[in-house]
């Protein structure tokens, strides 16, 4: 077992390039933390120390394959699910060009010791060799990372956009205590951070103490989104407002049921309005029903540019 003094790594041997960089990987990652300029990535509030590492330590992996074994398609999904996380996490693409240039800089580093320990020979033609064949892999993933991120961000401004114009339902104040809130349409991340703030500015202006929302007419995105909206209704309760959730329907907890994903909360649930009303002990249920209905057909008409 031999050791480098550049980086502190392990030659066992017999090992392949590979072999080597799975071995070395946890100093890999310390240099990379340690690294210069790496303090204002974590402070940038974009994105987690935890997800930038993990994202450095997969493409070392891929990239550290012995010559011929990088595997095109491998890169093209490193690109896709790292630019959509960070496009997600508005972390700016040209921090993520930073860490490409790290990435490479200590990449070099590691095959050269790699190089030093295996006596391999070091002739200028087969260093030029390694370098066109090793860079060509880093700028293929450069290339599709920076094209993905854009096409996700203009994705992401699409969506953004869209939100802004679909309507909110106000709150009705039912009665002094408890108000009714109907949730309507497709309910993305950015038009339920608006929805958010529309609701609890409603709920502490009419100083409510029980809201009822009804999602019987709503629809989510994915499950990220849906896992969002019940945090947020949750939170709610820090306001000093209960929340009571109605008309989740039943195919869609059958979906989270089979795929793990079935949310825990403390949220009072039922089936309808009415009921929720009954729990309450509040409030004629039948007058409620009518005014449910009407505050759907209205929102529905504001959805198709008419008026009553």
């Amino acid at each position: 077992m031999k050791n480098s003094a550049t980086m502190d790594l392990t030659y066992i041997e017999g090992d392949t390039f590979s072999q080597f960089v799975e071995n070395n990987m946890p100093v890999i990652l310390k240099e990379w933390n340690y690294s210069s300029g790496k303090t204002k990535f974590f402070q940038s509030a974009k994105a987690t120390p935890h997800s930038l590492q993990e994202s450095f330590e997969n493409l070392f992996l891929i990239i550290g394959q012995d010559k011929p074994g990088i595997q095109k398609q491998h890169l093209i999904q490193w690109a896709e699910e790292t630019a959509r996380k960070r496009a997600r996490s508005d972390f700016p693409i040209y921090h993520s060009l930073e860490v490409f240039l790290e990435f490479r800089d200590i990449f070099w580093q590691t095959l050269h010791s790699y190089l030093e320990f295996t006596k391999q020979n070091l002739q200028t033609e087969y260093i030029f060799e390694l370098e066109r064949y090793y860079n060509q892999a880093i700028d293929f993933v450069i290339y599709h990372f920076a094209t993905l991120y854009v096409e996700h961000k203009q994705e992401l401004v699409r969506l953004q956009q869209a939100a802004a114009k679909e309507p909110i339902m106000p709150v009705i104040a039912l009665t002094n205590e408890i108000g009714l809130l109907t949730l309507i349409g497709s309910m993305n991340r950015f038009r339920l951070e608006k929805w958010m703030e529309d609701t609890i500015q409603s709920i502490n202006q009419l100083k409510l103490i029980h809201i009822i929302l009804d999602i019987s007419h709503a629809s989510f995105e994915n499950s990220d989104v849906f896992q969002s909206f019940i945090k947020v209704t949750e939170g709610v309760k820090w306001i000093g407002c209960q929340v009571i959730l109605t008309g989740i329907k039943p195919h869609n907890v059958q979906h989270w049921i089979k795929q793990g994903e079935l949310p825990s909360t403390e949220l009072s649930i039922f089936p309808t309005v009415k009921q929720a009303l009954n729990s309450l002990g509040s409030f004629a249920t039948g007058n409620v029903s009518i005014r449910t209905r009407t505050n759907v057909r209205k929102v529905k008409r504001m959805r198709h540019g008419t008026s009553e």
